[in-house]
């Protein structure tokens, strides 16, 4: 039960949801996650600006892309500052969201005259990137639950042999 009711409270308060998100980030797997994500609402706004669709309205298209609250609300304040007036690339930069090796490939595609294309770039290598450093997380995993493994036994045959001895003990007396 107390699981759930920790659940309940932390969707009921916006305030410990968005404290929780932040925290969350610094683990390295859950920002890894979030990274493909990113990468999927880049490319989502990547094809609309290709497609001619104004960049603020690619971008507030592309944040309904994306499968998180805390990525999505972030991207909405891009949408606006975009009409007031702000470059592509610093509006994503005040996120804190995007790497910035993604962000310095939309900088120069926006420059260049090639924003669109650009960003479906950047989007692919941020997706590709992420899906390996995912795989090399769960590949060092699978050695490390064998380990936990080994000694979650050992403790077990431990305690076993503890007591198997103390009553051996028990008995000489």
């Amino acid at each position: 039960g107390i699981p759930v009711l920790l659940w309940i409270s932390i969707k009921t308060n916006a305030q410990l949801e968005g404290i929780i998100a932040k925290v969350a980030l610094r683990i390295s797997f859950i920002r890894l996650i979030t990274y493909v994500d990113i990468a999927n609402v880049l490319g989502v706004m990547g094809a609309l600006i290709d497609n001619g669709v104004e960049v603020s309205e690619s971008v507030q298209f592309a944040a309904q892309a994306a499968s998180t609250q805390h990525v999505r609300e972030p991207l909405q304040h891009v949408s606006r500052s975009l009409r007031e007036g702000v470059s592509v690339s610093l509006a994503l930069r005040r996120t804190n969201l995007i790497p910035e090796t993604t962000l310095s490939i939309i900088e120069v595609g926006e420059h260049t005259g090639s924003l669109g294309t650009a960003t479906m770039r950047a989007a692919q290598l941020l997706e590709t990137d992420s899906m390996y450093k995912i795989d090399r997380l769960i590949t060092l995993l699978n050695p490390i639950a064998i380990a936990l493994l080994g000694l979650i036994v050992g403790a077990v045959i431990s305690g076993v042999m503890l007591g198997i001895m103390s009553i051996n003990q028990l008995a000489v007396k």
